[in-house]
């Protein structure tokens, strides 16, 4: 380790900082600085926050309101889009992601990892194909459902459903797409 000297610019920045430290009254000393340096700089910086104060001629005395009236809600156009997808769209989605887990069970044996990518080509997403090119079919730890499927969530163009399967459940989150419902992302547990 090296050894400290009283010269030089690290010896300065060492006293400086250090001063506040070496007792209870110096202490003190630096927090009443501080605080009559900061009430000096608000009193003389103004403050940007606050807007300034209108001038008394140029407003107008607000309208009176002798009844208050319903506010009319505005109706949703077209080009709106919905908060919540309709019954038939979750459905669609379930009916895709029932499918979807079907044909990843449905695995005969000796099936390529590329014809288990073909089988599931219809039902998924580009991306999600692009995860499952390496996959083993016969690593698959599922091999049948066995309830029906569950809408965790659902929001416009996209729905998460739960199916249970013997090895635990498979959970899909569920796209709308141009050429209908697709299995975008998908975890077994």
């Amino acid at each position: 380790m090296p050894v400290r000297t009283g010269r030089g610019r690290a010896a300065v920045y060492r006293k400086a900082w250090g001063w506040p430290l070496r007792s209870g009254r110096h202490l003190a000393v630096a927090i009443m600085g501080l605080a009559v340096a900061g009430t000096a700089v608000a009193t003389v910086v103004p403050d940007a926050a606050q807007p300034p104060a209108p001038d008394p001629a140029s407003t107008a005395p607000p309208p009176s309101i002798t009844s208050p009236s319903p506010r009319p809600t505005p109706a949703l156009t077209r080009d709106d889009p919905p908060t919540q997808p309709s019954d038939q769209d979750v459905t669609e989605a379930l009916a895709a992601a029932v499918d979807f887990a079907a044909r990843w069970v449905e695995r005969p044996p000796g099936m390529t990892s590329r014809q288990f990518g073909d089988q599931l080509a219809p039902l998924a997403s580009p991306e999600l194909l692009i995860e499952l090119a390496d996959v083993d079919p016969a690593r698959v730890p599922q091999s049948k459902l066995l309830g029906s499927p569950r809408a965790v969530s659902a929001r416009p163009q996209l729905v998460e459903a739960e199916l249970p399967t013997d090895a635990g459940l498979l959970h899909l989150t569920m796209v709308q797409t141009s050429e209908g419902w697709r299995v975008h992302r998908m975890e077994s547990t």
